[in-house]
């Protein structure tokens, strides 16, 4: 194992081993764009040469242990037909379809679910389907990505935490903060006891939450979660990630 160390000086654990990654792409389709000859899936929109939702995917799979779980929209038909034929041979991948409309607490919840209780381990990481960061590296233990803002708040889900790192509190889209003071989630997290994550899932969603920050505030009762910050150049939403995709060759 390599260890490295991260800002606010947490010691995690760069992932050499295997990882459960669960992948939400279960977003809501738009026929519209179908009918205007354009692609009704935006995880399937071409990007610098690739499909978005190969760039995500794609650095999981470069690690040979990991298995991934990608959540999906029953009705996105266009982006499991593109996975059941783009990764055909590929035999980490798993998809896992969910109804139209689902939280993405229950998105969330289905990944989970569909990794066997035997293989759940002690590490498992959740990546936005929407969300691709360069070059940064998938640290073990209970991590939260974050990134400084521009703009208003309300267009994300912002966290305060410690000099030391360890996050204090969540604000779901609300207006009003501002980095540097406030960080971004970016749309990947890291949890150490898959087991106590799934039960704090199970809770949440019986109390009809449905937000990942709801889930992650049960689990960091018992488990503090902790920042770990990356460049804001390296991490986007899919508007902009043209910005932080390489123009490549599509392979």
């Amino acid at each position: 194992m390599e260890y490295v160390q991260k800002e606010f000086l947490q010691i995690g654990i760069i992932d050499t081993d295997s990882m459960n990654i669960i992948v939400l792409a279960a977003g809501r389709i738009d026929p519209k764009n179908m009918a205007s000859g354009m692609t009704s899936s935006q995880f399937v929109s071409v990007i610098n040469g690739r499909p978005t939702i190969v760039w995500v995917i794609k650095e999981f799979l470069d690690n040979a242990n990991h298995c991934v779980y990608l959540v999906v929209n029953k009705n996105d038909h266009e982006l499991i037909e593109f996975s059941q034929k783009y990764y055909r041979l590929e035999k980490r991948i798993v998809i896992c379809p969910v109804s139209q409309g689902s939280s993405i607490l229950d998105s969330f919840m289905t990944g989970v679910n569909a990794i066997p209780d035997s293989d759940l381990g002690d590490s498992l990481c959740l990546n936005l389907g929407d969300t691709y960061l360069a070059e940064t590296e998938i640290v073990k233990g209970d991590f939260v990505y974050l990134s400084s803002f521009n703009g208003i708040s309300d267009q994300w889900c912002v966290a305060s935490h410690t000099e030391e790192g360890e996050i204090l509190e969540y604000y779901n889209k609300k207006p009003g903060f501002k980095s540097p003071g406030y960080k971004a989630l970016v749309g990947r997290y890291t949890f150490s006891r898959p087991n106590r994550l799934k039960s704090i899932l199970q809770n949440a969603i019986r109390d009809g939450k449905q937000e990942i920050s709801d889930a992650l505030k049960g689990y960091q009762f018992s488990h503090p979660l902790h920042a770990i910050e990356i460049e804001n150049k390296k991490c986007s939403k899919r508007k902009i990630t043209n910005q932080i995709i390489p123009k490549t060759t599509p392979k």
